[in-house]
Parts: C-alpha cells; sequence; structure tokens
C-alpha cells in the first residue's frame, strides 16, 4: 500500500481508444484499455494477476459516474480465481477523478481486494 498512485492516461487508436497504465515501470504495472464497441463502452484490464477481465459500461452510469459492470474475460475462472471484477470512475472535476474497485475471489466480493484511487492530474 502507498499512498502515491500513478496512473498515465493518453489516447491510442487515432483517438479511438484510451490507454491507462497504472503503476508505470514497476514489477505490478497494469493497462487498462477503454473504447467504443457500436454503441457500449467497454474496457479490458491487463491485471498485475496474470488475467485480463472485460467490462461494460452499465447503463446506470451518468456522464459523471462511470460504472463498469463485470463482462467475462480470458484466463481466469471468475467464480473461482480472484479478479477485479467491477468498479466506478466518478469525475470529481476537470483535473480530478476517483477510482474504486471490488476484486472477486471463488465468486464472491473479496474486502482484501477494494482498491480506492483518487488521482490528480499532474501539470
Amino acid at each position: 500500500p502507498t499512498d502515491q498512485v500513478v496512473s498515465v492516461v493518453k489516447l491510442t487508436g487515432a483517438g479511438s481508444a484510451v490507454h491507462e497504465t497504472l503503476f508505470p515501470g514497476a514489477a505490478h504495472e497494469m493497462v487498462t484499455v477503454y473504447h467504443r464497441d457500436g454503441k457500449d463502452v467497454v474496457a479490458t484490464h491487463y491485471c498485475g494477476l496474470g488475467n485480463q477481465p472485460k467490462y461494460k459500461l452499465d447503463p446506470a452510469s451518468t456522464d459523471k459516474k462511470l460504472i463498469l459492470a463485470f463482462a467475462g474475460g480470458t484466463n481466469f475462472d471468475p467464480a473461482k480465481d480472484m479478479h477485479m471484477h467491477e468498479g466506478t470512475v466518478t469525475i470529481l472535476g476537470p483535473d480530478k477523478i476517483e477510482t474504486q474497485w471490488v476484486g472477486y475471489d471463488k465468486g464472491k466480493p473479496d474486502d482484501g481486494h477494494k482498491v480506492n484511487f483518487t488521482l490528480v492530474r499532474k501539470k
């Protein structure tokens, strides 16, 4: 645990996707790629656990609160294996967001794997 988290967010794919690198350069570096799939917004998280959970934007989301619902994944069994199962991104202002993620283990939320970050843009 640390009170300093680095997340690098950039557009990629000629502006068609958002690429987020969490903990860049660290042994536990992770990447999440967000993009449209028709009318939907989807994301794939390339996790330090070695799996790749996928998410779909929940219709209950707003322009300030993005709710990412679990939509499957690769390299794990969600009924058995630890994985990041769901998350929210709350836009607090033009330079500040808050993220909350819930990890699941054995098919249930795992309190030891709840992750909350408040990220402030460094200019």
